[in-house]
């Protein structure tokens, strides 16, 4: 909040509004700007009962270079006290705001004008700093008669007070500090208190959590490089030992190439002699005569065409394959799917497919694959010895058992 002094005018009292985990579009410490019309405080004098200040809508310092800092304008009134207590709010969801320092006040104290201190310590109205050397009597204001016992230029029991209010759940503030410096074993009761701050869930354990169980723990890190996310030094440093190996192999074969590629060198050799062939390589390898020639030699092998000539020949062969196509339904590499169902249906339902006729229990694939499906899906009933079809419209299988549950008949619907 700054300092304030006490029962003067032309105040502020500054407040940061920041953004915690509920906020709807800012992370959680960002600053928020354009709340003040959202924004009150609570405000007490002297420890006395908390109630709204009377500037109800703060000021915005600066949105772009000053962003989330409000300033109220307190009463004077309101700093008529030797304690004065502010407690901002927001009525914005996830924001919060809180009191900041920084405030440089210009306005003196009352009545400093108008104080002095006499050379032998007299306190008077006279002000000595403005020339002024009248000596008064001795009397009861020097300083010197303020008892040693108290703290001068304040109210002991105020300090005292705030003190006991500073250290509110701390027992011992050596064993706090003990605890959190150190990881050997410390006070239970200091540990209990440190645990119990803030939402009373911590579990702080000087062994693991103290500076000094910290810093052994980063100097095995910070020595090994084996501290921290893969990869660590260590990781690094055998990559770049393999790497370095690959790396000389790779240098050992580019040296090879080069000492290949000198004139005289193994490639260089096979080079020169792809070189020597392709140099024998007229500039114009075949002459429309040696073209001519060679074609008539094809024509003589392949003899007279049997039509007019070669193209009614291929003409007369394509009618031939359109023909074949049309009968078999296919061009030679995919059929057609009529064809395939033709197929398809001419095995499912050939004759005899599964028995032959000798054995009396001749049955096509289709008729097979039925009964099969009625004793693998299909509904069962009289203790396991019927099944039926999948549309439940008839027994497909009936079987008769002794009293071992052999099968003694069966009788088969397939159709």
């Amino acid at each position: 909040m700054g300092q304030l002094f006490k029962n003067t005018a032309s105040q502020k009292v500054r407040v940061f509004a920041f953004a915690d985990a509920g906020h709807a579009t800012l992370d959680p410490g960002e600053p928020v700007t354009g709340d003040a019309a959202n924004i009150s405080a609570q405000t007490a004098v002297d420890n006395a009962a908390l109630g709204a200040s009377d500037d109800v809508a703060p000021a915005e310092v600066d949105a772009t270079n000053a962003p989330g800092y409000y300033e109220f304008d307190p009463l004077t009134a309101e700093t008529n006290g030797d304690v004065v207590e502010w407690y901002p709010k927001s009525s914005t969801a996830g924001v919060q705001v809180v009191t900041v320092g920084g405030n440089v006040q210009t306005t003196q104290p009352p009545n400093f004008p108008a104080l002095g201190i006499e050379s032998d310590g007299d306190v008077t109205k006279v002000n000595t700093l403005d020339g002024h050397t009248a000596q008064t009597a001795d009397n009861d204001t020097k300083i010197s008669l303020i008892p040693t016992t108290a703290m001068r230029g304040t109210d002991s029991a105020l300090l005292a007070s705030t003190f006991a209010t500073m250290f509110s759940g701390i027992t011992a503030l050596a064993e706090w500090l003990g605890l959190l410096a150190g990881k050997q074993t410390g006070n239970s009761t200091a540990r209990t208190e440190i645990r119990a701050t803030g939402a009373g869930s911590g579990t702080f354990d000087e062994t693991n959590d103290s500076l000094e169980a910290l810093r052994e723990r980063g100097d095995a890190a910070w020595t090994t490089g084996a501290g921290g996310s893969a990869p660590s030094v260590e990781d690094i440093r055998t990559e770049m030992d393999s790497n370095s190996t690959q790396l000389a192999a790779i240098v050992a074969d580019t040296n090879e190439l080069q000492t290949d590629l000198t004139n005289g060198g193994r490639l260089d050799l096979l080079i020169d002699a792809i070189k020597a062939k392709t140099d024998n390589l007229p500039s114009d390898p075949a002459d429309q005569s040696l073209i001519i020639a060679a074609t008539n030699a094809i024509a003589a092998i392949l003899g007279s065409p049997a039509g007019s000539d070669m193209s009614a020949d291929i003409a007369a062969v394509k009618a031939v394959v359109d023909l074949v196509v049309a009968d078999t339904g296919t061009d030679g590499v995919v059929l057609s799917t009529l064809t395939k169902n033709a197929i398809a249906d001419a095995l499912l339902d050939r004759a005899d497919g599964v028995e032959p006729v000798a054995d009396g229990t001749e049955r096509t694939v289709r008729e097979a694959l039925r009964v099969i499906l009625a004793a693998a899906a299909g509904k069962s009933s009289n203790g396991g010895k019927t099944f039926r079809d999948l549309n439940d419209t008839k027994d497909v299988i009936a079987a008769t058992v002794d009293g071992s549950f052999n099968r003694t008949a069966v009788t088969i619907v397939d159709t």
